[in-house]
């Protein structure tokens, strides 16, 4: 997620982005559910393992037709062994 998710609170800005690119509406509306992609405490040495796991994950939703909820579980799985 950008820094920047002041952004999506100014509706100029907003409403140029989803007039540019309409898909990104289901993003803006759930920014403040949104995560970082690495929690601030991860140790350096994991961050490039836990990324393979979690883009395998993404693979296997869009290629495999997997549920989301089940590739994103199997990864969490996976992630929490390196730990």
């Amino acid at each position: 997620m950008a820094a920047r998710t002041d952004l999506m609170q100014n509706k100029d800005w907003l409403d140029k982005l989803l007039g540019r690119w309409p898909h990104f509406k289901a993003f803006s509306d759930h920014i403040n559910e949104a995560v970082l992609q690495m929690p601030l405490d991860m140790p350096p040495d994991k961050i490039m393992e836990v990324s393979k796991i979690w883009w395998k994950a993404g693979e296997r939703i869009l290629f495999e037709n997997k549920a989301p909820s089940g590739a994103m579980n199997d990864a969490q799985t996976e992630a929490m062994k390196l730990f």
